[in-house]
Parts: C-alpha cells; sequence; structure tokens
C-alpha cells in the first residue's frame, strides 16, 4: 500500500465525495436550465444538460464504486474507472467550453485565473476519481494471486 493508505476506505471517500459534488453540480446547473429561455439559449442550455447528464451517470458510478468496494468486486472497481474516465474527462471539456465562452464576453484577469484554477481542479479530481480504486483493484488483484 503507498504511504499505509487503505484503498478501499478511500474508494468509500471518492464515492461519497463524487455524490455530494454531483448533487451541487446537478441542482446548481438545473436550476440555470430551468431559469433560461430554451428559445434563445438552445446551444448554452443543451450544455448545461449535458453536464446534468454526466454528472448523475458519475453519481450512479459512484453507488457501484462504493458497493463494489464494500464487496471487494474488481468488475464494479472498473465500472466506475471507466465511468469516472469518460464522463469525467468529458466534464473537463464542457467546464472547459463553458468557461472559454465566458471569457470571451468577460476578459478580465481575474476571471482567467478563476478559469485556470477551476480546470486543474477538475483535473485533480478525475485523477483521484481514477486512482485509488484503481490502486485498490490491483491490490485485490494481487491478493487473488497469493
Amino acid at each position: 500500500m503507498c504511504f499505509k493508505v487503505n484503498h478501499q476506505y478511500c474508494c468509500y471517500f471518492i464515492g461519497v465525495l463524487a455524490m455530494i459534488l454531483g448533487f451541487l453540480e446537478v441542482a446548481f446547473k438545473s436550476e440555470q436550465i430551468a431559469d433560461s429561455n430554451w428559445k434563445m439559449n438552445s446551444y448554452w442550455n443543451s450544455i448545461l444538460l449535458a453536464c446534468v447528464i454526466s454528472w448523475v451517470m458519475i453519481m450512479l458510478g459512484a453507488v457501484i464504486l462504493i458497493v463494489g468496494a464494500f464487496l471487494k468486486d474488481r468488475r464494479l472497481l472498473l465500472v466506475w474507472i471507466i465511468v469516472a474516465l469518460v464522463f469525467g474527462v468529458g466534464l473537463i471539456i464542457l467546464k472547459i467550453v463553458i468557461f472559454t465562452c465566458f471569457l470571451f464576453k468577460h476578459n478580465e484577469e481575474t476571471h482567467q485565473l478563476l478559469f485556470g484554477s477551476l480546470t486543474i481542479v477538475n483535473i485533480l479530481l478525475v485523477f483521484l476519481f481514477v486512482y485509488y480504486p484503481y490502486a485498490y483493484r490491483h491490490e485485490l488483484e494481487d491478493e487473488q494471486y497469493e
């Protein structure tokens, strides 16, 4: 184990963190979609709707991650890793599109700094979503062959 970290508990933490962040993002983006005009902002609403769908899939995957960590099932952990990679990278791309559209209208240094830092946080979050479940899956695989 790396730094004596229990990867099973890290998987629990990552699953709960993904559900909390997903719930917050879905609530915020859903409110934005509900308050906007669909006829005038159809492109913008499509991007926000894609973000909501991605977070819902990540939240469903988080439930699978928690169950997989509890049952020590490598296949369920693999499902989470694939879901986190696919939808996490998709969310990073969608966030870059959203921030680029916003920066096109409001080009200030503080907004650029916020955009850069939030992009780095999203990339680190996806890395953590994948790293610890992968390490736990690898640990379970090593235990199987011992």
